[in-house]
């Protein structure tokens, strides 16, 4: 009755475009997602006759889903006529959150690629900085991707003893990284709506994090984190000093993006908005006529 396209950059784009194709000569409604971390720049780099089809395919679905209200306005800037809906990410509330323990080392953790994208080489730079004044943090990187390279580049640096490179984790080890960390960092240069930042607010993690993608319209700066320009390792290095001198400041932006995740990110608020999107679509309420 319906089909859900979930919808990236490049090739994901052109190969969900056959099923979009299809749903449309049998006339079942599609709900395309847009997740591509750097959906923005695919676009307006293609040559003017693909972004007519790319124009036509956007507006030709029933409605489109879209993360944050950066990506609403930059979807309706190429194809001013598509249906365009926010509907952010979302993640279940952990029954526990971080333990937030007073001790000696101080925690700090990247959940992600490992790699340029994800802002990796900063964080390093930035830490080898921050480690010169505060000897006591410490630094989990988990996730795949140039793990080798990283490693390099911290014995360059002089702090790979002071850094962890876990690999790729997932289920009960992650949950026991977040829960035993202080301070959450993801500087990455594109982003949807990242699922770890989610994730680590909802264990009561500060953030800190870029300006890119709508990050800002979930980590309000001061308040749930500190947000700070992509490629300034400099700027990262002064927030992460700001939350590594500061427990009662980690603790309280902490609980203020727990909050904040549990009212408008959780699964219990979203998933419902897409079950009333889906009953929606079925009867026509969003349609190629309207």
């Amino acid at each position: 009755t319906l089909v859900h396209a979930h919808i990236s950059m490049k090739g994901s784009f052109w190969r969900k475009g056959v099923f979009i194709e299809l749903a449309g000569l049998f006339g079942v409604p599609v709900i395309g997602h847009l997740h591509g971390s750097d959906f923005e720049g695919f676009v307006i780099n293609l040559p003017a006759w693909l972004r007519r089809i790319v124009k036509m395919r956007l507006e030709g679905m029933a409605v489109i889903l879209v993360l944050g209200e950066s990506w609403r306005r930059f979807v309706l800037s190429v194809a001013p006529a598509a249906r365009v809906v926010v509907l952010p990410n979302s993640v279940p509330i952990p029954a526990m959150q971080a333990a937030h323990a007073e001790r000696d080392v101080i925690e700090l953790l990247f959940l992600g690629i490992v790699g340029h994208r994800k802002g990796v080489y900063d964080l390093l730079q930035a830490f080898s900085i921050v480690q010169s004044h505060r000897p006591n943090l410490r630094l989990t990187i988990a996730g795949n991707g140039e793990i080798e390279k990283a490693r390099l580049s911290a014995a360059a640096l002089g702090i790979l003893d002071f850094v962890t490179f876990s690999g790729w984790i997932d289920g009960e080890a992650k949950n026991k990284l977040l829960e035993h960390s202080d301070i959450y960092v993801l500087p990455s240069y594109n982003e949807g709506l990242p699922v770890s930042i989610l994730e680590a607010m909802s264990w009561g993690l500060p953030v800190i994090s870029t300006d890119v993608g709508a990050i800002a319209e979930l980590v309000r700066h001061d308040v749930d984190g500190l947000i700070v320009a992509a490629g300034a390792p400099d700027q990262l290095a002064k927030a992460l000093l700001q939350l590594a001198n500061s427990r009662e400041l980690r603790l309280r932006m902490g609980k203020s993006g727990r909050q904040r995740v549990a009212a408008t990110f959780s699964e219990d608020v979203v998933l419902p908005r897409l079950e009333w999107l889906y009953d929606d679509v079925q009867v026509g309420v969003y349609s190629r006529s309207k």
